[in-house]
């Protein structure tokens, strides 16, 4: 039989387990797969992680043209942990919503001109859902279809937060960037050498002072850098950067 210390030391163990185990119980939820179709038919693919509670900042995250949306999942889940959505979507001509099309020719003229769109349109989605503050949303955008973002949404309101990896813009689009105050986190490889100038020009030249910038040695291209060798240290500063600029309180 037990001695009445030896029980009390063994519930008093046995609580300390309960509440380790509460405190270190995952805050967010995902990965969700949902399907947002677009106004001319076209069905795009998109995956979700969020907080579980509570309405929160929101991010929308869209990959190089030949990536898909799961290049991003070590960043969606720091974002996701830090109390922010991530909503990682492909494109018409990306992944899963360039399969989910086969009778459309996703690369066709007119089917191209809708890429803005459906950056819009998603982004317009992501603000209005419940769980969303839509006051505090952000976007991180790749390479190529860093133009294509900056296009679709620069004159959105309600855009607080700017991430562009290896951005490859147009001359208007830069322009346009550079004469808004949104803060802008932008980062790129020594080793390219479109996008590395580009990102150094975008970093000294915001008028906004949240605004910082990032010349890895070879880190990779676009959304490839979250998985390249630096990507542990860029996908902490995109989550610290985030965490401030959209006013998220550590959980």
């Amino acid at each position: 039989m037990r001695n009445p210390r030896e029980v009390a030391g063994l519930a008093l163990l046995a609580a300390l387990a309960v509440g380790f185990g509460c405190s270190h119980q995952k805050q967010w939820e995902g990965p969700k797969n949902l399907v947002f179709r677009m106004p001319d038919g076209f069905r795009l693919s998109a995956t979700l992680w969020k907080p579980r509670h509570g309405r929160c900042p929101a991010v929308l995250l869209v990959a190089n043209p030949e990536q898909d949306r799961g290049a991003f999942k070590p960043l969606a889940e720091k974002l996701a942990a830090k109390g922010i959505a991530a909503l990682a979507v492909d494109l018409r001509i990306q992944g899963e919503s360039l399969l989910a099309n086969e009778s459309r020719d996703p690369l066709s003229g007119q089917s191209l001109h809708f890429l803005a769109d459906d950056v819009r349109h998603t982004f317009e989605k992501l603000q209005n859902a419940d769980y969303v503050d839509p006051s505090r949303t952000g976007v991180v955008a790749c390479a190529e279809n860093a133009d294509v973002v900056l296009r679709a949404l620069l004159a959105t309101s309600n855009l607080r937060a700017i991430a562009l990896l290896s951005p490859v813009v147009s001359d208007s689009a830069l322009n346009q960037l550079l004469r808004t105050r949104i803060p802008v986190f932008a980062a790129a490889s020594y080793s390219d050498p479109a996008a590395a100038p580009l990102t150094k020009q975008i970093g000294e030249n915001s008028r906004s002072p949240d605004t910082r910038f990032r010349i890895y040695f070879a880190a990779g291209r676009g959304s490839d850098m979250l998985w390249g060798p630096e990507a542990g240290d860029l996908v902490e500063r995109l989550t610290g950067w985030f965490s401030q600029v959209l006013e998220v309180d550590a959980p």
